[in-house]
């Protein structure tokens, strides 16, 4: 029959290891949730940079004017594309 002491000492390495392995995934998903939220922040720091220069808006506004807004579209999906790309590549680049 095992002795307290050791089976409060096997108890308690199991509730370490176990708490490794719930702080594991909680830094997993919080990395998943950074991840998704990428999109709100970048429309987050749109707008500020936009409250702090208006007259950014004004030309982006001309600039579709002039431009054609299908043109435009073509030419951000592009570069959606690209940027999107990239980011995979460089997680692809970074992974040990």
């Amino acid at each position: 029959m095992k002795s307290r002491l050791q089976s409060h000492t096997e108890r308690r390495e199991a509730l370490v290891a176990r708490c490794a392995a719930l702080r594991g995934e909680a830094r997993y998903h919080a990395a998943q949730l950074q991840r998704s939220l990428w999109a709100a922040d970048l429309a987050l720091e749109a707008g500020r940079a936009i409250k702090r220069r208006p007259l950014v808006l004004a030309a982006i506004v001309s600039a579709l004017a002039i431009v054609q807004p299908g043109r435009a579209l073509r030419w951000l999906s592009k570069g959606l594309a690209a940027y999107s790309f990239m980011q995979n590549l460089y997680a692809v680049l970074r992974r040990p």
